[in-house]
């Protein structure tokens, strides 16, 4: 599925409700581009953040990268995931994988992990730490790959559970639902000095 624009229905009561476009729709046609799958959304007191996969053509390359609309009450911004772990020198992003193009992205409940499923024939998940709402750290979970022979292969759904425990259908085994747990990163906690 590609949308061009995000629009939505307020509801007030089972008969009285509207249809009306999302304002941060500008933000989306400044920058060309075209959200792929689903929307991942996480809301907290001062703001909402919609993450999608954004699909752009640069030359003759179609690009699925992770991109965010930010609503702080007051105006639509954007941020991409994508492009702030590149500028911030975590990983650039020809390093990164990009996004499978059914655009399937999830985020936990505190807003501070965001995954997705790269492009075939990439098996594993890929995901993103938000460190402080402008920078993110990227990483591909692909450890978990040697154990469980290629589990992850994209399928139709993520889902977070909690803040580091989520759920997806892969089309390994016919479409079995794998559940996976993860621990902090050293991104995000300095004083982890040994990971795998």
């Amino acid at each position: 599925m590609y949308v061009k624009a995000l629009s939505y229905y307020e509801v007030h009561s089972l008969t009285d409700f509207y249809w009306s476009e999302c304002p941060g729709n500008w933000n989306l046609y400044a920058q060309n581009l075209t959200i792929v799958g689903n929307l991942a959304i996480h809301q907290n007191s001062s703001e909402v953040r919609i993450y999608f996969v954004g699909h752009y053509v640069y030359g003759s390359d179609d690009l699925y990268y992770i991109h965010c609309l930010v609503d702080n009450g007051t105006a639509w911004n954007t941020v991409s995931p994508s492009y702030s772990a590149d500028i911030y020198g975590d990983a650039k992003i020809a390093d990164q994988l990009q996004s499978d193009h059914g655009g399937n992205i999830a985020v936990s409940h505190d807003g501070n992990t965001i995954i997705y499923f790269p492009i075939f024939p990439f098996n594993f998940i890929c995901c993103f730490h938000n460190i402080d709402g402008l920078r993110y750290h990227y990483q591909v979970l692909e450890s978990q790959i040697a154990e469980s022979n290629e589990w992850t292969i994209p399928g139709s759904s993520l889902q977070f559970r909690s803040n580091n425990e989520f759920f997806l259908i892969s089309q390994w085994g016919g479409g079995e639902v794998q559940h996976f747990i993860y621990n902090e990163c050293y991104c995000i906690n300095k004083l982890i000095t040994n990971y795998d």
